[in-house]
């Protein structure tokens, strides 16, 4: 019964290196160049958001922590039609 059992499980794979191993060499290349793309652009995405930040962060000053928002209005420049709705306020 022992031997059965062991005659009917499956083979034991080789390990993912030996596999790639036996792949035809274009195939490993490519293999090779897709992980290297996938890295580069990473590597690259990275960079834009540190570069965003660094220079976001440069715009920053302590003030803007520590004093509440100023309320700014333009009115128009024209007397007449200096009513209060078509003033713009953020």
């Amino acid at each position: 019964m022992a031997s059965e059992a062991g005659a009917l499980a499956p083979p034991i794979s080789q390990s993912a290196t030996r596999e790639h191993q036996l792949w035809p060499l274009v195939d490993r290349i490519g293999f090779l160049l897709c992980w290297l793309t996938g890295i580069g652009l990473c590597l690259v995405a990275g960079g834009i958001v540190l570069y965003m930040l660094f220079k976001g962060v440069a715009y920053l000053q302590l003030s803007q922590f520590v004093t509440s928002p100023r309320h700014r209005c333009i009115r128009p420049r024209a007397a007449a039609s200096a009513t209060r709705s078509s003033a713009r306020c953020w």
